[in-house]
């Protein structure tokens, strides 16, 4: 894809500021996306080394699914999707650390799904780059995200669905303390 340096992840995907962990897309086409971390450039996920825990390769892969959606959906004229992880299978990590510094890109393809079915599958595979284009194998898995559908107004169906029971009094206005029937 052309012009995935110009992309601006925080735009993609539903997180504001340092939950936001990619650094960059490298690639992206209809069914697949390979974004770029740089491992200690949150210094609040770094070990007192520097290092960071490699299961936080699960949340670089799926915010890299987050990515992918994102792209998909701008590029179709609909709104970004919100999505909630809900599965991680197969998952094998082959490190115990990644280092500050190091350079990580993780690789996302959509094998299953469709927007407006409500569940995504994707097999994604983090990787350390070389200097020399070499790609060293950290993580891999298949991870599923369910994206709620989405009514014109732009509210999820559950949003209805609690402004009606707050109407009826059936929950607590924000900060209002709960009241136990028995």
């Amino acid at each position: 894809m052309d012009g995935t340096e110009s992309l601006d992840i925080a735009s993609l995907i539903p997180h504001c500021d340092e939950s936001v962990l990619l650094d960059g897309v490298v690639d992206h086409d209809c069914k697949s996306t390979t974004t770029c971390v740089v491992v200690g450039s949150q210094p609040w996920l770094t070990r007192s080394d520097g290092s960071v825990a490699p299961w936080l390769g699960i949340e670089y892969m799926a915010q890299s699914i987050a990515v992918h959606e994102g792209i998909i959906a701008r590029s179709e004229g609909r709104k970004i999707p919100l999505g909630f992880l809900v599965l991680v299978a197969s998952f094998k990590l082959y490190d115990s650390e990644l280092q500050r510094g190091e350079r990580l890109e993780v690789q996302t393809t959509r094998v299953r799904g469709r927007p407006g079915l409500g569940v995504l599958s994707h097999t994604c595979t983090l990787y350390r780059s070389g200097a020399d284009s070499s790609r060293d194998v950290i993580a891999e898995g298949r991870l599923s995200i369910s994206i709620p559908k989405q009514w014109p107004d732009g509210r999820a169906p559950w949003s209805r669905v609690a402004e009606r029971s707050l109407r009826r009094g059936r929950l607590p206005q924000s900060g209002a303390p709960v009241n136990r029937r028995s």
